[in-house]
């Protein structure tokens, strides 16, 4: 009895957490700001699509994706500096989403740069 309710924790961990990948998207505008709008967070990336970042973790109103933090981090510019050379060079990503945020808002946790 115990190895299966540990069996079933197991699965129901790595559900919690698991994430997946929009559909691919094209970039509108790239931008960070401090504490503004209606996002927590004292760093705050957010990219606005053509299209709806739509996952099954998120059904999103806003083509919209945000990062926030309390700092800038490794992983704010990483995927800042992905979204600018992607809009830069007209080529469409995924954004990795794992939880929401705000009116559905899909929080950006990963960036795939893809080719033509």
């Amino acid at each position: 009895m115990k190895k299966i309710g540990l069996i079933l924790l197991a699965l129901y961990s790595v559900n919690c957490f698991a994430g997946e990948w929009t559909q691919p998207l094209t970039i509108k505008d790239v931008s960070t700001s401090s504490s503004e709008g209606r996002f927590r967070g004292n760093f705050q990336l957010r990219v606005t699509f053509n299209e709806l970042p739509t996952t099954s973790i998120c059904n999103p109103s806003e083509a919209l994706a945000v990062y926030t933090t309390s700092a800038p981090d490794k992983w704010g510019q990483i995927w800042m500096s992905s979204l600018l050379s992607a809009q830069a060079q007209n080529k469409k990503v995924k954004v990795f989403v794992y939880s929401c945020i705000s009116n559905k808002t899909p929080l950006l946790h990963g960036v795939k740069v893809l080719r033509d």
